[in-house]
């Protein structure tokens, strides 16, 4: 049997053998999750008011737009204190250390776009 990705389904049962699939990955993803799962947070707005909200888009708007960098989060280089953070991190995967690539180019921007918003809600907040 032809499955819609142009593969053939092993087993010719077409959704059990995905589930079949998803089943034993999950029985050699699970033995590596060792947190309790956290509630989500409310998908609410933050702010009690379009004009709050209003501000902090221009807050960030602003802070984004002067290239400011927030202290007090260890984005900013002054901060690490000598140590750099690692491009690379080691995760056991089957049984086995995998080393992952964390380059700094691909989530330093990102974080830093999160240290931003933090910075620009509570100066709103505040």
């Amino acid at each position: 049997m032809q499955t819609g990705a142009g593969h053939s389904d092993a087993n010719g049962d077409g959704d059990n053998g995905i589930d079949a699939i998803a089943n034993e990955n999950h029985k050699h993803q699970v033995k590596n999750i060792k947190h309790q799962a956290v509630t989500p947070p409310s998908a609410d707005n933050p702010f009690p008011n379009l004009c709050v909200q209003d501000v902090f888009q221009h807050s960030l708007n602003c802070i984004i737009n002067t290239g400011i960098i927030p202290f007090n989060m260890k984005i900013h280089d002054d901060e690490m204190e000598g140590e750099a953070y690692p491009e690379s991190e080691i995760i056991k995967v089957r049984g086995k250390d995998v080393e992952i690539d964390l380059p700094s180019k691909t989530w330093k921007p990102h974080a830093l776009q999160w240290c931003q918003a933090y910075a620009a809600m509570v100066s709103v907040k505040t």
